[in-house]
C-alpha cells in the first residue's frame, strides 16, 4: 500500500523538478523567480532539505545568513545584505532569480541522530514574521527580492 502512495508523493516532492525551475527546457515556458524561506530548528522540514532545494535551484544567499550547528553553508553564491534584485528588470519579463533565506529563533538545534527533538518546532513560525511577510509581499507585488531583515534574520515566536 505504501508503494502505491509513494507514486503520489513523488509527484508532489519538489526535489524531483527543482533543478528545472530556472532552465529553459520546455518551449513557451517562462523563467521563474523563487524566494525560499526556512526556519532553523524546524523538526518537520530540516534546514538541510531547504538548502538542498536552494542549491538545486541555483539560489543566491545573503552574506549574513546564519547556519545551524555553526556548519559552514556551502554551495551558494553570497551577495551583500544591501543587494536588491528586480526580477522584472528584463522589460517586464520575469528573470530567473532565486534567493534562499533562513530565520534563527535561538531554539535548540534539530538532532543529527535518529531521535525526536526535545524542544519546540519552528516549522510554522517564519511565515508569521513581519519581515518575512514584507519580503513576500514585495516579491509577489513588485518582483523585488531584498533583505527585509537588514542583516541576519532573527525570528521571534
Amino acid at each position: 500500500m505504501l508503494s502505491l502512495f509513494q507514486l503520489l508523493w513523488t509527484a508532489l516532492d519538489p526535489s524531483g523538478y527543482v533543478g528545472h525551475i530556472n532552465k529553459d527546457l520546455f518551449p513557451h515556458t517562462p523563467m521563474h523567480s523563487v524566494l525560499l524561506h526556512y526556519s532553523l530548528g524546524d523538526t518537520k522540514v530540516t534546514w538541510l532539505g531547504a538548502q538542498q532545494l536552494g542549491r538545486a535551484a541555483g539560489c543566491l544567499m545573503y552574506e549574513s545568513q546564519r547556519a545551524e550547528y555553526n556548519v559552514s553553508v556551502a554551495g551558494f553564491e553570497r551577495i551583500g545584505d544591501e543587494v536588491v534584485i528586480d526580477t522584472l528588470a528584463g522589460g517586464g519579463k520575469e528573470m530567473d532569480k532565486c534567493l534562499i533565506q533562513g530565520w534563527d529563533y535561538g531554539e535548540p538545534q534539530v538532532p543529527f541522530i535518529n531521535k525526536p527533538p526535545t524542544a519546540g518546532d519552528t516549522h510554522d513560525w517564519t511565515h508569521k514574521q513581519d519581515d518575512a511577510q514584507a519580503a513576500n509581499f514585495k516579491f509577489w507585488s513588485e518582483g523585488i527580492i531584498y533583505n527585509a531583515c537588514n542583516g541576519p534574520c532573527i525570528g521571534r515566536n
